[in-house]
């Protein structure tokens, strides 16, 4: 379906308002109104619209016009790309009325079809490290929209994310992480699965001083690890250690 919107000036303000489509009464608008929107109507299709207005129960004189609902589908408008941490985020705005269904295109390839009223949607696999091209586009009764595009360049989310001091594979941190991180250091019967979680005073080594210093946080009220230590996340000092296994 296709949309018109009339608009016209009243003399005075009126009792009441009367809007024929070729003929047929639509709308009883209040008598102050002054604009209305008939999304009923087909695209292509030539229509006459008219209205009277009543005041004192004496009907004015019909005025009256024509219009053909232009067979071009309006675009999606404010289009907008962002990087939401490894996933692409779109928005935009509808026109007037909604549409029958809406396409999301990435590099001219259709990667998902919505609803007519949608007005986002998120790109779990995007990607990385590359522009990509999005458009957005709506279709009513087969005929679809054209579309501005935004390029976007979505950087690939880190991957060497840890909990300084999380030494073993077990949740939490506790004895049996300086139990494990001694272990590999001296008789090398286990394997650390991040050096860097290892490094627990972030000094950029691995040695016994690391298993003094978690000692000292878990029974000595000392310093907890520095960062990343509440949350995972990626060492803000970069040194020569990394993980084998990432969180």
């Amino acid at each position: 379906a296709g949309s018109v919107e009339l608009s016209w000036t009243n003399a005075q303000t009126y009792d009441s308002l009367e809007i024929f489509r070729d003929g047929v009464s639509i709308a009883t608008p209040a008598g102050f109104t002054t604009s209305f929107v008939d999304d009923q109507t087909n695209l292509g299709q030539t229509y006459e619209y008219t209205i009277v207005a009543t005041l004192f129960g004496v009907g004015s004189p019909p005025v009256s016009c024509s219009v053909t609902v232009d067979l071009s589908v309006p675009p999606p408008t404010a289009l907008s790309c962002s990087d939401g941490g490894g996933v692409a985020e779109l928005s935009w705005q509808l026109p007037a009325s909604a549409y029958d269904a809406i396409a999301v295109r990435r590099n001219g390839t259709v990667i998902a079809s919505l609803a007519g009223d949608a007005t986002s949607f998120i790109d779990d696999a995007p990607p990385f490290d590359v522009v990509v091209a999005y458009d957005v586009r709506g279709s009513i009764g087969g005929d679809e929209s054209s579309s501005e595009t935004c390029d976007l360049t979505v950087l690939a989310p880190p991957t060497d994310l840890f909990v300084r001091g999380a030494i073993n594979t077990s949740a939490g941190i506790d004895l049996s992480d300086a139990v494990f991180l001694l272990t590999a250091l001296f008789s090398g019967t286990e394997t650390l699965p991040c050096d860097d979680a290892a490094d627990t005073n972030d000094d950029g080594l691995l040695n016994v001083a690391d298993g003094i210093y978690l000692l000292s946080y878990l029974f000595n009220d000392g310093l907890p690890p520095p960062p990343p230590f509440d949350a995972p996340g990626i060492d803000p000092t970069p040194d020569g250690l990394g993980c084998a296994t990432s969180l």
